[in-house]
């Protein structure tokens, strides 16, 4: 068994390092690369390409796939990664953020040969490509390469035979490294390339029995003169705190095009206020990205949503649709308020207040996946040798008045990845902060998502995280989670109710606690609390006639009895003595 390390979220994502036994072939453990991704993905959004291909058709007529070794190891087309599924999580297929790889991707699959076939080498060569009108010319692709000794290059050619070499994929990953997933590659070909009628691109893998090389969004573009792009808002972005009434604004600016530029005018306009005019004096050089923060501050510090416009005016842009920004970000806990609170894994969803927490510190995690979601493209998974992991939503503000439901779906990855797996409730995005269990440890086998719904309530109105732990059961462990809605009733808020109407006895008692309401409800929830605030028992009932409680393994104290229907709720006290 092959084993390697990734971290990609949400999730995303984060990334960190982790390996053993590297150069003995059978023990290989794949890192990701530490590079730093820059906005290239966001560039090429606001680019006309004069030539683009994502193999949403498969291989493109007139393209060729050449076994140049004839060991049958060939480039392939695919919409799934490789063969071998589950072996390399987070690095089984190209990630889908910022890439098409979801209507398929051409792949070298080495790894899938399972042994040494005497040598491989492979050529994934366009058809002939017109660049007879421009006179600057880029070539960008997103990739996934995996390394272990392969060499992966890419050249290009304007016959067909005779090649240039203009990027050797594999430099700078070490040995079981991989890049980032995906990985945007920018390259100006324009010395071999500009104003040539026919120019032809060549993707070439040469080892023996090594990773895979995945390949997708192939485009060729011209770099006008002046083109300043507005790259993203950096700062501010989401938080579970409250913002600050000066906080500073930070965007990117890339030079897209081929000359200097500097001298020119930035605006902010927060929440819809004034425009917030300064000057950018810096140059910023063609392929470059200047980080830019504004001296004028913004006041963000009320709760709730927030928007941020920022645009850019160079003398001479020569491409004005990418030279404004927009953000939407929310300050403080967010309150669950009807409809609810949904959260699906896709590329629309807010992931952004998400956190990961490795405990046994193997760099493998929950991430984002687009194979097997239960709805839409996406849901959370993990995969792992051995797992013990959890991942946690962003902040919400629950209170103690209310009555809440949270469901989600899960399943297995697989008969051979029995994971357990539980939800918990938290005051941080820690496992030592669980102030609750909502669904216990259970170990899931099953291969159809299957929802949970637990109603719950909090003792304590406050910010709380919701959390979710897999843990290896006695192999692999694979789990996907989708589709979470929390939702609260309308006992949001709800003045107590009148005493008498629910009677706790006796008093004191020796730990069997009775129970009756003359309420009519179809739903309660009875929580108990020690005197430290924690609870010691939790349960929804249908009806509150004639039921007991037994405390008897609790210590002799006083504890509060906590009943929650959608009529009110009842707070009384009783003491323990045995």
């Amino acid at each position: 068994m092959k084993n390697y390390t990734r971290i990609a979220l949400i999730f995303l994502l984060l990334s960190s390092v982790s390996s053993f036994g590297a150069g003995v072939k059978s023990n290989r453990h794949i890192k990701t690369s530490k590079v730093t991704k820059n906005s290239i993905q966001n560039r090429m959004q606001t680019l006309t390409p004069f030539f683009y291909e994502n193999f949403s058709a498969g291989l493109p007529a007139g393209w060729q796939t050449i076994d140049n070794a004839g060991h049958g190891v060939n480039w392939s087309f695919t919409t799934t990664g490789i063969a071998h599924q589950g072996s390399y999580p987070g690095l089984d297929s190209l990630s889908p953020t910022n890439t098409s790889a979801g209507n398929g991707y051409m792949i070298y699959d080495s790894d899938a040969s399972t042994a040494s076939v005497g040598g491989e080498n492979a050529d994934l060569i366009t058809d002939a490509i017109d660049c007879s009108l421009h006179s600057n010319v880029h070539l960008f692709f997103n990739e996934l390469l995996a390394h272990y000794l392969e060499s992966a290059t890419v050249s290009v050619s304007t016959d067909g035979t005779t090649w240039t070499q203009v990027l050797d994929a594999s430099a700078g990953l070490a040995q079981n490294g991989a890049t980032p997933n995906p990985n945007g590659v920018d390259l100006d070909i324009s010395s071999i390339a500009a104003n040539q009628v026919t120019v032809f691109l060549r993707f070439r893998f040469v080892g023996d029995y090594d990773y895979f090389w995945m390949i997708d969004d192939i485009t060729l573009y011209e770099a006008v003169g002046t083109d300043a792009v507005l790259s993203s808002i950096d700062a501010p972005q989401n938080s579970c705190s409250l913002l600050s009434n000066a906080e500073t604004v930070t965007v990117s600016i890339y030079n897209n095009g081929g000359t200097n530029i500097n001298n020119f005018d930035i605006n902010f306009i927060a929440d819809n206020g004034a425009p917030q005019l300064e000057n950018v004096s810096t140059t910023i050089t063609p392929g470059q990205t200047l980080s830019f923060s504004f001296i004028t501050t913004a006041d963000f510090s009320a709760a709730g949503n927030h928007t941020l416009q920022v645009y850019i005016s160079v003398l001479g842009d020569t491409v004005q649709s990418n030279d404004t920004a927009n953000a939407l970000f929310f300050t403080g806990p967010r309150p669950i308020v009807s409809p609810g609170y949904t959260n699906g894994f896709e590329l629309t969803d807010d992931l952004s207040g998400f956190a990961l927490e490795d405990l046994n510190h193997d760099s493998i995690t929950w991430e984002l996946s687009n194979i097997l979601p239960r709805t839409g493209t996406f849901c959370a998974r993990i995969n792992a040798a051995v797992a013990n992991d959890y991942v946690y939503t962003s902040c919400f503000e629950l209170v103690d008045t209310a009555q809440y439901n949270i469901t989600f779906y899960y399943r297995a990855t697989s008969t051979s990845t029995p994971t357990f797996f539980e939800s918990v409730l938290a005051t941080a995005q820690v496992n030592t902060a669980i102030v609750q269990t909502l669904s216990p440890l259970t170990l899931v086998s099953n291969l159809a998502y299957v929802p949970v719904s637990v109603p719950f309530n909090v003792t304590t109105t406050g910010t709380y995280y919701f959390g979710f732990h897999a843990v290896s059961g006695d192999s692999l462990a694979g789990l996907r989670l989708d589709d979470i809605n929390i939702t609260t009733s309308t006992g949001v808020g709800i003045r107590p109710v009148v005493k008498g109407q629910t009677v706790v006895y006796p008093n004191p008692s020796t730990g069997l606690i009775h129970l009756n309401s003359t309420l009519k409800s179809d739903l309660f929830t009875v929580t108990v609390l020690n005197t430290m605030g924690q609870i010691v028992f939790n349960k929804i009932y249908s009806s509150l006639s004639s039921e007991v409680i037994d405390l008897s393994t609790q210590a002799n104290g006083q504890y509060i009895v906590r009943v929650i229907s959608d009529k009110g709720v009842s707070n009384e006290r009783v003491n323990i003595t045995k």
